[in-house]
């Protein structure tokens, strides 16, 4: 019998499984946070936090001059980690200027980088909420990266600027890095006239962990619906919650046994017919 058959037939199962409405905590390791401060005349300067999983709030700057220009690199980032969640902002700001002809390239960058891995005390959901900026002018770029991964397998993963509002399932037990970041980078040479260049890119963000809503609603997202029905079935036809494909956790396994089988589909069932998780 088909997937598509047994869930028209289990949906007469009478209630959705509810979650445990406990809220997870989170607890961290593997702190690789940093800002990098870097000019195209050697400059140099990294800062980390000290000690590790503390509150970080740091600037590294770079900076370089030659007869015939300067550049400047800077980077900052305030972030702290708790049991109940991280908030963090950063930012690259770097400068360059030429004021006379020069075969040189005088150029910097600006990186602040967040990154910590973690677990949580209970299944829930990490709802991860802010915002990329960047602009500048003359010759500059900006740069960003989301991304969410479980045991080495992204679960999310974004290089677009602006805001972001994303959320996903974590389990207790399973090892989860989170990585926001921002670098900016100008460069300026001679051509004619005296150039300058600068670059701004941010980040701001939250990530908060909570409870799970409802049992079947595997991306976090309020519903069981046919987004859901497809991250079950792939599950489904794995099996094996030790199937090295399985997605970390193995949230479809509803009933925690180990495997996703037809018991597990008849609690999925009632939850896609239900569709709003309550």
């Amino acid at each position: 019998m088909s997937l598509t058959s047994r869930l028209l037939i289990a949906s007469v199962v009478p209630a959705m499984l509810v979650a445990d409405v406990a809220c997870a905590g989170l607890t961290y390791s593997n702190d690789q946070r940093f800002v990098r401060a870097q000019t195209s005349l050697g400059g140099n300067q990294i800062k980390l936090p000290l000690p590790l999983l503390a509150p970080f709030s740091q600037t590294a700057i770079a900076d370089s001059a030659a007869l015939s220009g300067t550049c400047h690199g800077e980077a900052s980032q305030n972030s702290t980690l708790s049991a109940s969640g991280i908030a963090a902002s950063g930012s690259g700001t770097p400068t360059a200027g030429v004021t006379e002809g020069s075969a040189l390239v005088f150029g910097a960058t600006g990186s602040s980088v967040f990154k910590v891995s973690f677990t949580s005390d209970t299944d829930g959901i990490l709802d991860v909420q802010g915002q990329f900026a960047g602009s500048g002018q003359g010759n500059f770029s900006t740069a960003f990266v989301l991304e969410l991964s479980a045991e080495s397998m992204p679960l999310f993963s974004s290089t677009t600027g602006g805001s972001f509002d994303v959320s996903s399932l974590i389990f207790a037990g399973v090892t989860y890095t989170l990585e926001v970041s921002a670098t900016g980078s100008a460069f300026a040479f001679f051509i004619i006239n005296p150039v300058a260049a600068s670059a701004n890119a941010s980040f701001t963000f939250t990530a908060t962990p909570r409870a799970a809503t409802c049992a079947g609603d595997l991306n976090a997202d309020g519903f069981v619906d046919d987004v859901d029905f497809t991250i079950f079935a792939a599950a489904y036809n794995l099996l094996d919650c030790a199937d090295p494909v399985m997605t970390p956790g193995c949230p479809a396994d509803l009933n925690a046994d180990g495997v996703v089988d037809d018991i597990d589909f008849t609690l999925f069932a009632p939850a896609y017919d239900a569709l709003l998780c309550e």
